[in-house]
């Protein structure tokens, strides 16, 4: 958001003075780019792709300066060089408040990195920074057991060396069978799922988001101290209830 501030400041305060081929060579690449990687399928799940338009941008920011120093003494220029200082430790005090979870970083125009699974999913917040952090929890909790956990990772959380009980079940039906397997459950588990996997398009893991969860592990992975029996006597089911193919 910074750079598009800043972007406009300094297209209001060109007066002209650019080239209209300068102009093109900065804008049209990045604006291309953003265009392809947002029609896409396989590329939009990746903030990443979008990265080098960036580029484009800082120099035709990186501008301003000169703009400013030739028309110092415009009133709009000067309002220019303050929105960059402003813009600039804007995004330097915001990006080190949410160290060391930078993957995660939305400004607060987008509502901060609590709430970026609701704009930008896949490696764009999730892709298994989270674990380390996620054993240092389950090493500060040990009555979390069992604990079952389900992330976006390219590593299993024992690599992390987290003991993992497998992985949470994806609906409540699937959580009756294996109840209705055991002949001892638990009367609490505790599930450590990552937000790719609660947001997912099949609705798995759709039913722990009506939970309030007991810990956020960085801003990717949400811990639920989950009661079975309870949740599912609220959705009408028990372990009479006739299986089905699906939820």
């Amino acid at each position: 958001m910074a750079t598009l501030v800043v972007t406009l400041l300094k297209t209001l305060t060109a007066r002209g003075q650019e080239r209209p081929r300068d102009l093109i060579v900065l804008i049209a690449p990045p604006i291309a780019l953003l265009l392809v990687v947002s029609s896409q399928t396989g590329l939009n799940d990746h903030f990443r792709y979008a990265l080098p338009a960036f580029g484009f941008l800082f120099v035709f920011i990186g501008q301003l300066a000169a703009t400013s120093h030739r028309v110092a003494k415009s009133g709009l220029a000067k309002l220019g060089a303050a929105g960059i200082l402003v813009c600039l430790a804007w995004s330097i005090a915001s990006s080190l408040a949410i160290y060391p979870h930078s993957l995660a970083y939305f400004n607060e125009l987008a509502g901060g990195p609590i709430h970026g699974h609701q704009h930008l999913l896949s490696s764009s917040i999730e892709w298994g920074q989270d674990l380390l952090f996620l054993k240092k929890w389950a090493d500060e909790h040990p009555h979390a057991r069992p604990l079952k956990i389900a992330c976006y990772a390219p590593i299993e959380p024992a690599a992390a060396g987290i003991r993992s009980a497998g992985a949470p079940p994806a609906t409540l039906r699937e959580l009756r069978a294996q109840r209705a397997e055991s002949s001892n459950p638990p009367q609490v588990e505790w599930y450590a799922v990552g937000v790719n996997n609660l947001h997912r398009k099949d609705g798995s893991f759709a039913y722990l988001r009506a939970l309030q969860p007991a810990a956020a592990v960085g801003y990717s992975i949400y811990v639920y101290e989950v009661r079975p029996a309870r949740l599912m006597a609220g959705a009408g089911l028990t372990t009479d209830t006739p299986p089905v193919d699906s939820q």
